[in-house]
């Protein structure tokens, strides 16, 4: 797994109320928890903030297609989802989420996209690439693949005043 940054994906109203606070999970226990996932060495995750409880997450699948040895990754969201709200809350359960795919610039639903997409008719018979389908809440991460996903967590008051 590649990470640029360092995890830093939820916020705080004060520094004061979090100062004293230790990670929950060690940087190892979150490196396995990503591989029970299905995150492989090479897939990269990048995070960006986008509210309080909202982040927008890319995924990449860094690997080339045309080398033989490449592979797609399946990912399971829920477990990643988990490992990525114990990676920055101190042992808080996992609160209610929604996980929406989206495009890759990230302001779009993956399934607006598609309906608004342009479809050219040809004369050739030419196929389409071959998309690996989706098993239920396990995606699919083909070689230089990116997929991007917005997900919004919903903690009740007692985690947030647990988490501050």
């Amino acid at each position: 797994m590649k990470t640029d940054d360092p995890v830093q994906y939820m916020f705080a109203d004060s520094l004061a109320k979090i100062r004293d606070v230790k990670p929950s999970v060690s940087a190892e226990t979150l490196k396995a928890i990503h591989a029970n996932a299905g995150v492989g060495s090479a897939v990269k995750l990048v995070f960006q903030p986008m509210a309080r409880n909202r982040l927008l997450l890319r995924i990449q699948n860094l690997e080339d297609s045309f080398d033989s040895s490449s592979q797609t990754y399946p990912i399971n969201m829920p477990q990643l989802v988990a490992a990525l709200w114990a990676g920055s809350n101190t042992g808080a359960p996992v609160p209610n989420n929604d996980v929406r795919e989206t495009s890759i610039t990230g302001n779009m639903d993956v399934e607006e996209m598609n309906a608004r997409r342009i479809k050219w008719q040809t004369t050739t018979s030419r196929r389409a690439a071959t998309q690996v389908p989706d098993l239920g809440d396990e995606i699919q991460i083909q070689p230089q693949q990116i997929r991007v996903f917005d997900i919004e967590f919903f903690p009740s008051e007692s985690v947030v005043d647990k988490i501050i």
